[in-house]
């Protein structure tokens, strides 16, 4: 059976959020669900753009963030009142996106490995739009 890799950069990430594990998160396993990590990576990245100065995801204008693709790789078990760390990578710049790199973290050890490529549309035409000027200038990797 073939698995996926979440091979993260060898950077510095560009910023580190915290969660913690919600009762809301755990499924029948007594565990968090994996669609949640999904979720908390959301988290990551709006807490991440919030930081940034921007209001959301949509924050660019005429322009905003899109998700084209995601993966998970699941290390270790997490549980209900869990504190996580959240380590994101921006890596692969282009004209019009980026990939965000995701290390869930419990207690300093990996968890969760995740990867979203992420895309600039134009929400009113629903086109791929360039990257904007001011996230170019607040990110400063462009």
């Amino acid at each position: 059976m073939s698995r996926i890799k979440v091979n993260l950069p060898e950077i510095l990430p560009v910023y580190t959020a915290n969660y913690t594990i919600s009762i809301a998160d755990i499924n029948y396993g007594n565990h968090l669900s994996n669609d949640k990590s999904l979720s908390i990576m959301h988290e990551a990245r709006m807490q991440w753009l919030v930081s940034l100065g921007f209001k959301d995801e949509l924050d660019f204008g005429e322009d905003g963030l899109i998700v084209t693709d995601a993966a998970l790789e699941f290390k270790l078990e997490g549980f209900f009142a869990d504190a996580l760390q959240i380590d994101l990578y921006l890596d692969n710049p282009s004209k019009y996106g980026f990939d965000l790199y995701y290390k869930i973290k419990k207690e300093g050890k990996a968890m969760t490995l995740g990867k979203t490529g992420m895309l600039f549309l134009n929400y009113t035409t629903r086109k791929v739009a360039s990257v904007p000027e001011i996230f170019k200038t607040k990110v400063g990797l462009w």
